[in-house]
């Protein structure tokens, strides 16, 4: 089933940039695009990732982020904002938002962080795990996970292969599901083992596991 995707933010060349991104991760995804709260909240049926600016028209954390939990019950809805400050993190997260996106991200953290939310995990950027004054961890009653160094390295072909892993596929089963030649999954999985300092097929399968890759 192809995934269905719902980014609000009332500047469009920032829509455009996710769209891209999601587009490259997912592709044949459908995506929808809203300028206000008022406008994402009018969008029905089900999806599977609902992206929002917390400045845009009409949204705030503490009242918008539960409205669109409330209209869109299962999906996980991802914070987006030009920085993130720890106690605007922690905001969201206990409003119920399942990651929030720094519009700064490099292009490959974006997807990396993007895969992350829609295999069912919580993205928060590294920097803001710790609170740089009071150094508090932040709060929340789901399990946060910041995109490791080594992941802005991995193509989405990787990413994809190292889930695989994760999963206990079998090289000919990664092949068969990818549509590759099984030579072509070896090759892919000595660079990656490379990329993420594994040494072992196990070992890659715990580092997918505690980034998150399968979700929680």
């Amino acid at each position: 089933m192809n995934k269905r995707l719902l980014i609000a933010d009332d500047h469009p060349l920032y829509r455009e940039a996710v769209r891209g991104q999601v587009e490259r991760l997912i592709p044949g995804a459908t995506i929808d695009e809203a300028a206000s709260l008022e406008e994402a909240l009018a969008f029905h049926g089900r999806y599977d990732l609902i992206v929002v600016d917390f400045q845009m028209p009409g949204m705030t954390i503490d009242a918008g982020v539960p409205r669109l939990v409330a209209a869109f019950p299962g999906c996980p809805v991802a914070m987006m904002s030009g920085v993130a400050r720890p106690r605007e993190v922690r905001a969201a997260l206990k409003a119920g938002a399942r990651g929030f996106l720094p519009k700064t991200l490099p292009a490959a953290a974006l997807a990396a962080a993007l895969e992350i939310l829609f295999a069912g995990g919580t993205y928060v950027p590294l920097e803001t795990v710790l609170d740089e004054e009071s150094g508090d961890e932040i709060a929340s009653d789901t399990p946060v996970r910041a995109v490791p160094s080594w992941m802005e390295s991995l193509s989405p072909r990787d990413r994809r292969i190292l889930v695989a892993i994760g999963r206990g596929l079998t090289n000919k089963e990664i092949a068969r599901e990818l549509e590759l030649a099984e030579v072509t999954i070896k090759v892919n999985l000595q660079q990656i083992f490379r990329k993420i300092g594994a040494r072992t097929r196990s070992e890659a399968a715990v580092i997918a596991v505690r980034a998150g890759l399968l979700g929680d």
